[in-house]
């Protein structure tokens, strides 16, 4: 099962920042997509329409957005994903390159939740790790 879910990752973030309608087709119909307290639009999306427009959020306000994952481990029904965020700003011109940590919940080969952190720590836990 870890290897499956390990699969469904790396397929997800291979689509992610490059292909909404591939991204959408690999999430199940109520999907969750968290942001962190302090995140500029915080809160919690649910189901594919948030999805959508949260994806094209991301790519409509960085050009080249990209999230380069770094490591994938298994943790029971979840993914911890460390990765790069990159892009640079649509209306500023600044460039951006930040760690972020995403846990990933699946359920019946599909992801049902993407929570992202800015600290590792906070991952962990939220992995079940610490």
């Amino acid at each position: 099962m870890a290897d499956d879910q390990l699969e469904l990752a790396r397929r997800f973030y291979a689509v992610f920042d490059t292909d909404r309608a591939a991204a959408l087709q690999l999430l199940a119909p109520d999907a969750e997509y968290v942001n962190p307290p302090d995140a500029i639009d915080s809160g919690i999306r649910r189901g594919r329409a948030d999805w959508d427009r949260v994806l094209a959020n991301i790519s409509g306000s960085f050009e080249g957005a990209e999230h380069d994952v770094s490591d994938l481990v298994a943790v029971g029904d979840k993914v911890l994903a460390t990765l790069t965020f990159r892009g640079v700003g649509q209306g500023s011109g600044a460039a951006l390159e930040k760690p972020e940590w995403h846990v990933l919940t699946f359920g019946e080969g599909l992801v049902k939740r993407l929570e992202w952190f800015n600290t590792e720590h906070e991952a962990r836990r939220a992995a079940d790790l610490e």
